[in-house]
């Protein structure tokens, strides 16, 4: 079993967001957003149109965007860990913000590699350590020591790569493999 840290792909096109005021409503991912939830709008700046798209348009690290083609092969797996926010994409077909709902308390902060302020929290966590008993049935999840980071299994990673999507990279940070 591996951990994987999700990433975006940047040789592929980036989204940003029309509205800067738009990204208050980021600050509550992890948190439900459906009700009430209105479409961002989104675009792909002029100096990134050259790039080519993906099923995954980067955005920002721990809010993916899944294109229609990923959100089709990946809802069921993934609607129990989280939410599909419709983005309202210039130019593309409609993109959906994955808000992942799923934050497992699953660090074994003893055995990883950390580094801390001060006042003993974590300002920094060089080597990943689970524990194995908390992410074994997990595909999708965020700890609270590192907010701005979505982790995934291999069960995710075979999916992406069994279906040749695109637009991602995964860091592998965690493997009960010896």
């Amino acid at each position: 079993m591996k951990i994987y840290q999700l990433n975006n792909d940047f040789r592929y096109q980036i989204l940003m967001t029309k509205n800067v005021s738009d990204l208050d409503i980021l600050k509550r991912l992890g948190c439900p957003l459906t009700n009430g939830w209105e479409k961002l709008e989104e675009y792909v700046p002029a100096s990134r149109k050259d790039r080519p798209s993906s099923d995954f348009p980067g955005f920002l690290p721990n809010a993916p965007v899944f294109g229609p083609k990923a959100k089709e092969i990946f809802q069921d797996v993934l609607e129990q860990y989280g939410e599909f926010l419709e983005l309202d994409v210039e130019g593309r077909d409609n993109c959906f913000l994955y808000n992942t709902l799923n934050t497992l308390t699953a660090l074994d902060e003893i055995n990883s590699d950390v580094i801390r302020f001060t006042d003993g929290r974590i300002m920094d966590i060089k080597k990943y350590v689970f524990v194995e008993e908390l992410v074994r049935d997990e595909i999708i999840f965020k700890i609270p020591e590192d907010p701005g980071s979505i982790f995934v299994s291999d069960e995710f990673v075979s999916i992406y790569k069994n279906n040749v999507l695109s637009g991602l990279v995964f860091k592998e940070v965690w493997s009960n493999e010896q």
